[in-house]
């Protein structure tokens, strides 16, 4: 399995992890699968205070409204995969919530869905190169299975309007479902992104 990432959607993973830098983040892939590559388009970030069964529960059934996936009979997108970014930027590690969140999703889907961390230190790493890896379950059913991901149409453009939006602080105005149980009016999808594009 391969999978590819969208500028959209490796901004958003990355201004998530950027706005809340000291908290453990994560958040739903959206996307498609075609010809056994995942294909994500678009994130939908999530949590940044804890990760809660009732919560995340809500979050999946809003996100299967806004995009209804396979379900729907046609190639539009539905969730593929979740992914997360660890508090301390030396953990490495992958949080037994977030094996058990993909491992569910991947239920609910019928296919294997794209577990992705972000690796916080790579936000300052070496240019060209994305801060996240991809990993699909091993042979005993844990998610250590590196898959490749890249970016559309390379990673050096989506690595170089990261840049640009983090030197204008653009990830003050992300927002996640935390976020828009605060304040409905806010928009969680992030369109704003789409539009620095």
């Amino acid at each position: 399995m391969a999978a590819t990432i969208a500028p959209a959607a490796y901004v958003k993973i990355a201004l998530h992890a950027a706005k809340y830098a000291n908290s453990r983040v994560d958040g739903l892939l959206i996307g498609r699968v075609v010809d056994g590559e995942i294909k994500v388009d678009d994130v939908l970030p999530l949590f940044h205070i804890s990760t809660s069964a009732v919560m995340l529960e809500a979050a999946c059934a809003l996100a299967e409204q806004l995009f209804p996936g396979s379900d729907s009979g046609s190639d539009a997108n539905g969730i593929v995969g979740y992914y997360f970014a660890n508090e301390r930027d030396s953990d490495g590690t992958t949080p037994a919530i977030a094996e058990n969140i993909v491992n569910k999703l991947s239920e609910v889907c019928g296919f294997e869905c794209l577990l992705v961390q972000l690796f916080n230190k790579g936000l300052a790493g070496e240019k060209g190169q994305l801060c996240v890896r991809g990993f699909g379950r091993d042979q005993k059913k844990g998610w250590k299975r590196q898959i490749e991901v890249d970016a559309a149409p390379s990673a050096a453009a989506a690595d170089a309007l990261l840049d640009h939006l983090i030197l204008t602080q653009a990830e003050l105005r992300l927002v996640d479902f935390d976020d828009h149980c605060e304040d409905a009016a806010q928009d969680w999808q992030n369109a704003w992104v789409a539009a620095e594009l």
